[in-house]
């Protein structure tokens, strides 16, 4: 695939991905460092015995300004990092360069989960899989329908359980309950970054696969 692109080319596209990769990685990384410092701020109760007991009243009442405010300063950040850093021209060309180190960073993301937590390694994996089925372009219509269904009756089983589950030890909203345990550190540092580097990456995945599809084809 590489030998359809001029090598002059490729160095400049890697660098440009790359750059892009980082804007948005360090982004989600600030919205986490606000998220982590919610308690010091006093915007969050500091709960040092998280997880509460099951039916705790701060388990059922998500504090929506903390939400907004860790989302917001993703986007803000994102925005300023953008102005400062990103390339004037950022276009979806050169897709199977820019894979290259998307699949790069993801099987760093994969081998550092494995000697972390191989269960994490399988949530990772979700996000690949699922837009595997459309990045696959030569593939049948018959064969992307099947997979789609059966991505989809995963994804619903997994959301019935997770419902389920959380009904079943009252650990409230559950959103809200993952939400703060990443604030208290029952999520562990390691954990969460290499979830957000591999949130980033699927960003980017998902960006070149939408304006690919958009791009006209060559005759």
């Amino acid at each position: 695939m590489w030998r359809e692109h001029p090598r002059s080319r490729i160095q400049p596209v890697l660098l440009n991905e790359a750059k892009n990769l980082g804007i948005l990685i360090g982004s989600l990384l600030f919205g986490y460092a606000i998220l982590v410092l919610l308690p010091a701020f006093h915007l969050i109760a500091q709960y040092e015995t998280f997880p509460a007991t099951q039916k705790s009243l701060i388990l059922y009442t998500p504090n929506l300004l903390a939400v907004t405010l860790v989302v917001g300063s993703v986007a803000v950040v994102y925005y300023l990092f953008s102005k400062v850093f990103r390339a004037k021209e950022d276009s979806a060309e050169y897709f199977e360069v820019r894979q290259a180190l998307h699949t790069a960073l993801v099987t760093l993301v994969m081998v550092i989960g494995f000697l972390k937590n191989s269960y994490l390694v399988v949530m990772l994996l979700l996000f690949p899989a699922y837009l595997w089925t459309f990045v696959r372009h030569r593939k049948g219509r018959d064969d992307r329908v099947i997979n789609t269904l059966l991505l989809l009756g995963g994804s619903i089983t997994f959301v019935a359980m997770a419902l389920v589950m959380a009904n079943l030890f009252h650990v409230g909203v559950l959103y809200w309950y993952l939400f703060l345990a990443v604030a208290y550190g029952l999520v562990s540092s390691t954990t969460a970054v290499l979830f957000l580097m591999a949130i980033a990456v699927m960003i980017r995945v998902a960006r070149s696969v939408y304006y690919r599809k958009r791009s006209p084809r060559p005759r």
